[in-house]
């Protein structure tokens, strides 16, 4: 899911559950505060679209945030960091 058209145009085509959220691949669980994506490539932040005030490492439980997540606000996909170990969807980029 890095590229941020495709997300846009999932969202316009209600491809995603609104109020659902999915991984999408990113984490900063090896550097914190650096973002790869799962092939170990930098986050680009340009091609990114995180909701205010995110990323900030803070879980909801309080532990560390290492994972992204992507999710429906009512107006846009957004993305946020949260625990690993939430039980999320995954979202899947064929090549």
């Amino acid at each position: 899911m890095r590229n941020a058209e495709t997300r846009r145009l999932m969202f316009n085509q209600n491809f995603l559950t609104r109020g659902e959220n999915y991984w999408i691949g990113m984490n900063d669980i090896v550097n914190e505060g650096t973002l790869v994506w799962i092939d170990g490539v930098a986050q680009n932040s340009s091609n990114s679209n995180f909701a205010p005030g995110e990323p900030n490492d803070i879980g909801y439980i309080g532990a560390n945030a290492d994972c992204v997540r992507l999710f429906s606000s009512a107006v846009a996909l957004l993305m946020d960091d949260i625990e690993c170990s939430r039980n999320v969807f995954a979202l899947c980029e064929k090549n």
